[in-house]
């Protein structure tokens, strides 16, 4: 094997125990939470998180992965990354001041849309939006520049910090789900800084001009007009379920739905460090270079996150009573049905960067709305039906959609380097 093989597999096996500590704590979290707070406060808590992961999905505009894009193959080049990272420096600032604004319209206009969340709570949830889009923005940042030690260190260090105050907040001072979110908004600030001490010390030499900044904006917003759409399918995809139960079904079984979700999200750790590392490798060898290696990992990695998933969900009538606590057990038969989900966006996690390193931003933004729009069709027809498992099945529908796309995305990009290959060798 190599040396930047061995480097590769070396960097995600890190990435993976960074997440995989996260992702315990996540657990942990959920653990806490649902005994602690209950069905309902469970349930009330996972809603409020749903409204601010969709302003968050709405807000960051998809700049990461056009800058992503813009860096790759220039990573190293100081003038070219200063020039980038202050560009989403205040794009940061300005987008989320822009999200509170709306929030703000849509609760004067539109209050019913929030259901019977308190406006005190949504406030705090939307406390997080400057730190949620700012982690997305500087992970790409610490990626391009192949320093995901520090994006792991972040990681570690704020969820440390954020289950911590989660027990203070809850168990001590009996806050309740102000608490929960209080603890979550400080750990959230910690896995941000990673970047933000990255920026500082690239730039402290000088920063940029403003000419060379506003230079940097016109290729990510027109980055962004082509590939935002992309985030309203994944917003469509990966909250309207949630959003769908509460309203429709009840707060107690949006609590269910979320519960299972975040448990069955929790194995997508190896193909999301998988995906990190690829990116990395992206931003000196462009998606060409780093092609032969990813179509030997997504078979072992696909495989691998499947029998995880099996055996997290068939072992999960005995563990979810004991970790979720009583009046969970509903939540049980979802982990199996949940399975598929998971193996579809294992696969779609891994080939995301062939995408996006190939500036293939519209084609992303046109698939991943129509997988959105057909989890919302399906689930707003199965859910006053069937429930829970509407929701379920809107997933299972949409994302065979995407499994089709990225198979044929595969096949074209191995096609592309064996004809390279044919002329190298000519």
């Amino acid at each position: 094997m190599s040396v930047l093989k061995r480097d590769m597999w070396r960097t995600m096996s890190r990435t993976v125990g960074a997440k995989l500590y996260s992702l315990v704590i996540s657990v942990l979290t959920l653990t806490l939470t649902a005994r602690w707070l209950g069905p309902d406060g469970r349930g009330e808590y996972a809603a409020v998180l749903a409204w601010a992961s969709a302003f968050v999905g709405i807000a960051h505009c998809s700049l990461a992965e056009v800058a992503s894009q813009r860096l790759s193959g220039h990573a190293q080049h100081e003038e070219r990354f200063r020039s980038v990272a202050m560009a989403l420096v205040y794009a940061c600032l300005a987008l989320s001041g822009i999200a509170w604004l709306v929030a703000l319209l849509l609760w004067h206009l539109r209050p019913e849309m929030f259901g019977q969340l308190s406006p005190g709570l949504l406030a705090l949830a939307l406390a997080y939006l400057p730190w949620m889009v700012w982690e997305i923005y500087g992970t790409v940042l610490l990626i391009m520049s192949e320093r995901i030690v520090l994006a792991n260190i972040s990681l570690v260090l704020g969820r440390t910090l954020s289950i911590a105050c989660v027990v203070l907040a809850v168990a001590v001072w009996d806050l309740g789900v102000v608490g929960v979110l209080l603890a979550g908004l400080a750990g959230q600030i910690v896995v941000s800084s990673g970047a933000i001490w990255l920026v500082w010390r690239r730039c402290a030499q000088g920063l940029p001009s403003w000419p060379a900044i506003r230079a940097e904006f016109k290729p990510l917003l027109s980055g962004s007009v082509r590939l935002h759409l992309n985030a309203l399918g994944s917003i469509l995809l990966n909250t309207t379920g949630t959003l769908m139960i509460a309203s429709t079904v009840g707060m107690r079984e949006a609590g269910f739905f979320q519960l299972a979700q975040q448990l069955m999200n929790v194995l997508l750790v190896v193909p999301q460090s998988a995906s990190q590392v690829l990116y990395g490798r992206q931003g000196e060898l462009g998606p060409d270079g780093v092609w032969p290696l990813q179509r030997k990992m997504i078979l072992l990695i696909v495989l691998l996150t499947t029998g995880m998933g099996l055996a997290v969900a068939l072992t999960g009538s005995y563990w979810l009573p004991w970790v979720a606590g009583p009046g969970y057990e509903s939540a049980a038969p979802l982990l199996l049905a949940l399975v598929p989900v998971l193996v579809f966006l294992s696969f779609s996690s891994i080939m995301a960067s062939q995408w996006i390193g190939r500036g293939l931003f519209l084609s992303t933004s046109v698939i991943t709305l129509i997988v959105g729009s057909v989890n919302l069709l399906v689930a707003s027809i199965l859910i006053p039906r069937l429930g829970i498992m509407g929701a379920v099945y809107g997933q299972m529908c949409a994302l065979a959609i995407a499994v089709l796309t990225n198979g044929g995305m595969a096949w074209w990009c191995e096609r592309q380097f064996r004809l390279h290959s044919v002329k190298v060798a000519e």
